[in-house]
């Protein structure tokens, strides 16, 4: 029937492999770049303009503001109710807190109030240890199930002052929001 090669391997087994590697190795070295041009490295050569409005982000004199920021994130609609009860994440993927309450304060800034304490923020025993701080929207993005603390780093929790209601008003459960976008 079929002429044995070693190991019981058939003529047709041993083509069925042999083309079966050398497509790996076409697609491999196409997504390695193989056959494209290489870039231009002359001095006379312009950036990209996308890569030219990064650079300017980066060099100019002023910052920009949270509220920029966040817009950069695309913010995407959210209810209020949906925001209470999800975790906060700092860049470790370590929880902060939960959102307790989503105020808005006097001049519009919208706040999530988490409480927070800097040792085992993931545990959820109201009252020992814990103290009310207001997160800005602006420096919080969604991850899905869970919010990350994009532009304040943990030790600015620690540093931050106890919220207390004073003019600030809750948000209705209800109520659409938008909150910007982050990534793992």
């Amino acid at each position: 029937m079929h002429e044995k090669l070693s190991r019981g391997m058939t003529p047709h087994y041993f083509a069925r492999m042999t083309s079966i590697g050398v497509f790996c190795a076409v697609v491999g070295m196409a997504s390695n770049g193989f056959g494209q041009s290489p870039t231009p490295t002359a001095p006379s050569a312009a950036p990209a303009p996308a890569a030219q409005a990064a650079a300017d982000d980066e060099t100019a004199d002023s910052p920009r503001t949270p509220e920029e920021k966040m817009q950069a994130r695309f913010p995407q609609p959210i209810r209020v109710g949906d925001l209470v009860g999800q975790p906060l994440l700092d860049g470790m993927h370590a929880t902060i807190g939960y959102v307790s309450r989503v105020v808005r304060s006097g001049d519009g800034k919208i706040k999530l109030i988490v409480p927070y304490r800097s040792w085992f923020g993931w545990a959820k025993l109201d009252g020992y240890g814990t103290r009310d701080v207001a997160v800005p929207l602006e420096v919080v993005g969604s991850m899905g199930p869970a919010l990350s603390s994009i532009d304040m780093a943990r030790p600015t929790y620690d540093a931050a002052p106890t919220w207390v209601a004073g003019s600030d008003k809750d948000i209705p459960s209800g109520e659409i929001i938008k909150i910007g976008l982050a990534r793992e």
